[in-house]
């Protein structure tokens, strides 16, 4: 399964859904403290003379965003007046945003992503003897929201044979810090407990970071109706009545794959409490009462 940078994500987004972005190279290393001016002959064009194209629009650059303050059109020269405050090298790529900025479109895709919930399989080693685990961090930085199965690995290195066995009895309790499960008895060391589980994915902050995903697509338009409200609100009278158009086009887009992609949890029936009858009405588990089986079992 593919992974996603969150860069590439918010690049797709402004490229592809909204439109208002433009992407570059850096061609001149800019240190830390002075000012802003990212360079890129590809940018350059003489039909732009006279016109403040791109003024006040938002560049992101070395994961940092900044005010564009004015576009040289003969060089191809993104200006501002303030201080880099991470030093842009000569070949880092660029984005600059029209509408939104870099870190809106970014809190857009956060939160299409904290609706997204995947199938995953979680594993984390046993502890001899231990009767409970915590579950809160196993999928650091996602989030278990579910739990549809749990089966162990007694030889989780063995090469042809891992020696799965599904637990029959297990209890998920809360408690004061996060949540566990609890197990009847307990495993060996060296082994693996496995959680097929649901999961809430979440994309850490910093450009680099990942997602892995079957496609991007479902992300993008959710973020393209997030950043269409947006905009919505910032454009006045009659001049939004576009911008809600493509927002509601966004939005049915983004339901109707939700609609095929949003996992679902297939759940394997187990026992609620240990054979002994613990937890069960009195006398439930004796056999001399259950219909069909003259003298119990």
């Amino acid at each position: 399964m593919p992974s996603f940078a969150r860069k590439v994500l918010r690049q797709e987004v402004g490229v592809v859904r909204l439109r208002e972005c433009t992407l570059g190279t850096a061609q001149l290393a800019v240190p830390a403290g002075t000012f802003v001016n990212v360079f890129d002959p590809n940018q350059a064009n003489l039909d732009f003379s006279g016109q403040s194209l791109f003024q006040r629009a938002w560049l992101r650059v070395a994961s940092m965003d900044y005010r564009v303050g004015s576009f040289n059109f003969q060089s191809g020269a993104f200006v501002s007046a303030q201080l880099v405050q991470q030093a842009i090298a000569s070949g880092a790529d660029f984005e600059v945003h029209e509408r939104l900025s870099a870190h809106e479109l970014d809190l857009a895709i956060d939160e299409v992503i904290k609706g997204i919930r995947v199938e995953r399989e979680v594993a984390f080693n046993t502890i001899d003897g231990l009767q409970y685990y915590g579950i809160e961090t196993v999928a650091s930085p996602h989030t278990v929201i579910d739990i549809g199965n749990i089966y162990f690995f007694s030889n989780p290195n063995g090469s042809t044979d891992r020696g799965r066995s599904d637990l029959s009895q297990y209890t998920p309790v809360m408690t004061a810090t996060g949540r566990e499960i609890r197990l009847p008895v307990g495993l060996g060391g060296s082994q693996q407990i496995v959680l097929d589980a649901l999961v809430e994915l979440t994309l850490p902050a910093d450009d680099a970071s990942t997602i892995t995903l079957l496609n991007s697509d479902w992300v993008s338009w959710g973020a393209a109706a997030h950043a269409y409200n947006i905009i919505c609100q910032r454009t006045p009278g009659q001049d939004s009545a576009l911008m809600e158009k493509r927002r509601g086009e966004a939005a049915r887009q983004f339901t109707k794959l939700s609609g095929r992609r949003q996992a679902t949890l297939n759940r394997r029936i187990v026992f609620d409490a240990p054979l002994s009858g613990e937890g069960y009405p009195e006398g439930a588990l004796d056999p001399s009462i259950i219909p069909g089986i003259p003298g119990g079992f």
